[in-house]
């Protein structure tokens, strides 16, 4: 079984991003995994480095990507929610203002007081 190459070039801090650079050949962990027996067959075995290159090249970065899709992704439906909740708030506001004006021109249009008793006062006195 061949040793597996796996080399990092470096880590450094950009724009507050912590970046590892990790370099290795995927196919050298498939080519690790098979033993060639004397007859010529192929036999997968597996060992601790394998695994641990395994999960450095593959399984890592495949969890990275998907965190960094689950932030992306919280972050749009948070901005998503906060549209929706400030479109409801604009909603309401509208509505009181309808209801407002609403309230005003039924105010508007009602006779006055003076008129209502006055038109009370000539039916009251015309049935006699």
């Amino acid at each position: 079984m061949c040793d597996v190459l796996l080399s990092v070039i470096g880590c450094w801090l950009q724009d507050g991003y912590v970046f590892h650079v990790v370099i290795g050949c995927i196919h050298e962990i498939a080519l690790s995994k098979a033993q060639i027996l004397p007859d010529g067959r192929v036999k997968p075995c597996s060992s601790e480095a394998v695994s641990e290159v395994e999960y450095q090249l593959v399984t890592l970065p495949r969890l990275t990507s998907l965190l960094h899709g689950c932030v992306i992704a919280t972050r749009i439906i948070i901005v998503i929610i906060i549209m929706l909740v400030k479109m409801m708030i604009i909603t309401i506001i509208i509505i009181i203002v309808v209801i407002i004006v609403t309230i005003i021109i039924m105010f508007l249009t009602i006779p006055a007081a003076d008129s209502l008793t006055l038109l009370l006062f000539d039916y009251s006195s015309s049935s006699e």
